[in-house]
Order: structure tokens, then C-alpha cells, then sequence
């Protein structure tokens, strides 16, 4: 077992070591007492939340105002899909505490069709990352301000990155040389993406 690394905090001049450990544990228990946390777990220094959707709104505001948190830092919004669960998607954001030099990863579990809030009111940097989210994966996002394709061609079908998808696509795109331009024509797919 590794030892744990000491954490200094200073408040009125006065020095106190705590191991980081002890610091993270307490605070999930603490964050424990004050909101419905599904899940919470420490791993390689960094803390993990599993929480409602109907929280993440409150929870973010909390560590991100909260003086002895300070969650300040958006660092990404990613989803994994689970093809054949209840709650297809699980929603990832990752967060920063450049005072602590701490990460904080929250996770929601939604289901296919579920809108969630936007935190764009929180995270100036959530617009980027939640257009990304609903561009790849066709996640909603409630109340964003400009929510469109980002990486993406507008008349793009579908979203790629979802695990039903097919791998070739709905459109194949290709130069015509007696034309002189390209020209979009649907992808014939002869055997079914198959879902196993």
C-alpha cells in the first residue's frame, strides 16, 4: 500500500497536514450529508459522485461557491454508452480545484430519450462541451443557449458516436470527375449493423 500524500492547508498562520486521503473521504462524507449522492467512491486520488440529474444543478453552484471547495475549473463533459442497459448513457463531468489540486468526477445515468439542464450558467466552457455531447451523441440539453453541431456537417443524420450507429454511415461522399464536384449519395449497406 502506497502512503498517502500530505495536503497542506494554512488559515491564520497555523499549518495542519492532513493525507489527502482522510481530506477526500471527509469531504464526500460531508457532501454525503447534504445531498442524494447514488455513489461515492476515491480512486487514484480523485474523487467520484454518482448522482441524480435533478442534483447537478445544486451540487455544481455548491463546490463550485463553497469557499473550502472551489471547484472552479470545467476541465471536460464526455458520455459512454451502454447499449443495452435501462440507462443507456452515463454523463461524465469532470472538475478541477486548482487550490486543492483536486479532481472531482461526477456521473449521471439517463436514459436514452431524458433531457438534462444545461450548466452553461455555472461553466462558461460548458456551451463547448455540451454541444459537443449532443452532436455525438444526441444527448439533450435543456435550456442551452445555442445548442447545434459542432463537429459535424449540418445535414448530418444521426450521431456517430452512439454504439448503434452503423460504422459506414447513413451518406457516402465522393469527387465526381465529369461533374467537377462531390456529389452525396446513400451508403448501401448490404448486411445490418448487427447489435449483440
Amino acid at each position: 500500500m502506497t502512503k498517502p500524500l500530505n495536503f497542506i492547508y494554512q488559515k491564520n498562520d497555523t499549518i495542519k497536514f492532513y493525507s489527502l486521503f482522510n481530506l477526500l473521504y471527509s469531504f464526500g462524507l460531508n457532501l454525503k450529508k447534504l445531498i442524494n449522492i447514488q455513489r461515492f467512491e476515491i480512486f487514484k486520488e480523485e474523487v467520484l459522485l454518482e448522482i441524480k440529474k435533478e442534483d447537478l444543478i445544486f451540487i455544481l453552484k455548491f463546490i463550485k461557491l463553497h469557499t473550502n471547495l472551489q471547484f472552479k475549473i470545467l476541465s471536460f463533459i464526455t458520455t459512454i454508452d451502454f447499449l443495452n442497459s435501462k440507462k443507456r448513457f452515463t454523463l461524465i463531468y469532470e472538475i478541477l480545484s486548482f487550490f486543492f489540486s483536486i479532481r472531482l468526477r461526477i456521473q449521471i445515468l439517463i436514459e436514452e430519450l431524458e433531457n438534462i439542464e444545461s450548466i452553461t450558467s455555472i461553466f462558461n466552457t460548458a456551451n463547448w462541451y455540451e454541444r459537443e455531447v449532443w452532436d455525438m451523441f444526441g444527448i439533450n440539453f435543456q435550456t442551452h443557449p445555442d445548442l447545434r453541431r459542432i463537429l459535424t456537417d449540418y445535414g448530418f443524420q444521426g450521431h456517430p458516436l452512439r454504439k448503434d450507429f452503423p460504422i459506414s454511415g447513413y451518406i457516402e461522399i465522393r469527387y465526381d470527375d465529369f461533374r467537377k464536384r462531390l456529389m452525396y449519395e446513400n451508403t448501401q449497406i448490404f448486411q445490418l449493423f448487427r447489435l449483440k
